[in-house]
């Protein structure tokens, strides 16, 4: 997850036939005003490289970028629905995940939450009991640190959680890609219900909000930090999810019969989030100064 410089050049300097040729062969770049330079951004040091190419090309009249084209045929050029669907597979794969869990327990709920509980359940006596965790990883059922995000026991619950899950999912998978957001997914989730563990102890709990929240988390801090991305989110938009957290801490909305929130989840998601999106500005500020020298 890496942003990388491929051009640090003055303001004079003419980029639009290489933007525009970028653009029309498809490779992801943003060109930003940063200390009276022009930084071109690209995802990779082999776009870099290419970059630079290109340009030379363009200079030396080896390369030609197209007119642009009129309004009615870039609207025209607009992706469907579906070629939208084919860029963030992986984003698709969590929501169906989760629909697919939630359908199955409609049909046998109970075998469902034993095996995507945090914990394995145990029957001692006639009580069911759950294991310590480390006597659950200890046993190999190492996915349960993940599992729990796809459990949801409300269709309310579900529905906010794929919605949210699409509108930031997409934004991260289309600008950094699947293997990114499927690592943001991975790390959010195993801390949101690690977080609610630890705060709220042994007991069964699931949702994808401490994910929701990470992502929230990434994606408003990575925009501070690395306005190249593209990614955008409105602060007011931050600040009202993080509200939201805060006001169902106080244990208003479980009065309001809305059930029982996993507040821990959701604080341990949004934090590691957020240290994400600082580990990766300080891996790129220290990528972008060796690849410099």
């Amino acid at each position: 997850m890496s942003s990388v410089i491929a051009m640090d050049v003055p303001l004079e300097l003419d980029l639009s036939a290489l933007s525009r040729y970028l653009y029309q062969s498809g490779l992801p770049h943003r060109i930003v005003e940063s200390a009276g330079r022009q930084l071109v951004y690209v995802a990779s040091e082999a776009d870099a490289r290419h970059v630079c190419d290109v340009y030379d090309g363009l200079q030396e009249g080896v390369l030609e970028a197209s007119p642009v084209k009129t309004r009615s045929k870039s609207i025209s050029s607009r992706p469907t629905f579906l070629q939208l669907m084919s860029k963030v597979p992986v984003t698709l794969v969590v929501i169906v995940l989760c629909f697919s869990v939630t359908a199955a327990m409609w049909f046998s709920e109970d075998s469902v939450i034993a095996l995507f509980a945090f914990q394995e359940w145990v029957l001692s006596g006639r009580e069911w009991v759950p294991l310590s965790l480390q006597e659950t990883l200890a046993s190999g059922q190492l996915w349960r640190l993940l599992s729990p995000i796809f459990l949801h026991f409300s269709i309310l619950h579900l529905v906010f959680n794929t919605l949210w899950m699409w509108e930031l999912g997409k934004r991260i998978e289309i600008s950094l890609g699947g293997f990114s957001l499927l690592s943001i997914v991975i790390i959010t989730g195993v801390c949101s219900n690690l977080g609610q563990y630890f705060y709220g102890g042994a007991g069964l709990f699931g949702g994808l909000s401490g994910v929701v929240y990470g992502l929230v988390g990434f994606i408003w801090l990575s925009q501070k930090l690395l306005p190249a991305r593209g990614m955008h989110m409105p602060d007011s938009l931050f600040y009202a999810l993080v509200g939201f957290m805060f006001i169902a801490m106080t244990g208003v909305l479980e009065l309001l019969g809305m059930g029982s929130i996993a507040n821990a989840a959701h604080v341990a998601g949004l934090v590691a989030g957020l240290v994400l999106a600082l580990l990766e500005f300080i891996y790129s500020i220290s990528f972008n100064k060796e690849a410099r020298h």
